[in-house]
């Protein structure tokens, strides 16, 4: 009995001692370094790149110290930066016709067809859309407008806009085009 208890507690110090010296060891491919700068300096002042070149990897913000030179931005003839505001204009008149007192969204939709990114103009818009728009093809082309409600509220109506810039049906064909806005 004796020999049986000898013999267990030299299996579990010798299992013991196998298991802590694998648990000691390292691996030896894998070895750490500190990490260090690596400055490149054997490019030329001024890289030549011809095709397109994407960087993709920068930061939205990029803190910048000393003179940054832009070019291909649009200039004034004084050398000024030049903004435009984009602002809703006529971009066409429906090639195909359409009768007074029509659907509103109908109308839009037929710009939007033949106009992506369109719809129906309204009246103001028309009178101040830079550029002003060509002569109408009958004179006449179908808008919205502002109509003052009963209460405060003002209503969209529809119409027709004559080129001299007043509201008025009579004296146009039965059937105009749809004046188009967009930007």
């Amino acid at each position: 009995m004796r020999s049986i208890k000898v013999w267990s507690v030299a299996t579990v110090m010798i299992a013991a001692v196998v298991l802590a010296n694998g648990a000691v060891r390292e691996n030896p491919l894998a070895i750490t370094r500190t990490p260090s700068q690596v400055e490149v300096t054997n490019f030329p002042a001024v890289q030549a790149v011809s095709g397109t070149v994407s960087v993709g990897n920068l930061p939205a913000v990029q803190t910048v110290g000393g003179t940054v030179a832009v070019s291909n931005l649009p200039m004034d003839v004084n050398g000024n930066l030049r903004v435009t505001l984009t602002t809703l204009h006529v971009v066409g008149v429906t090639q195909a016709t359409y009768e007074y007192g029509g659907s509103i969204i109908g109308w839009s939709r037929a710009c939007s067809a033949e106009f992506p990114g369109t719809r129906v103009c309204d009246q103001i818009e028309v009178i101040r859309s830079i550029p002003p728009p060509p002569p109408f093809p009958s004179g006449g082309v179908l808008v919205t407008y502002r109509a003052a409600g009963g209460s405060s509220i003002d209503l969209v109506a529809n119409g027709c806009l004559k080129d001299n810039g007043y509201l008025d049906c009579n004296g146009l064909p039965p059937t105009i085009p749809i004046a188009c806005c967009g930007f």
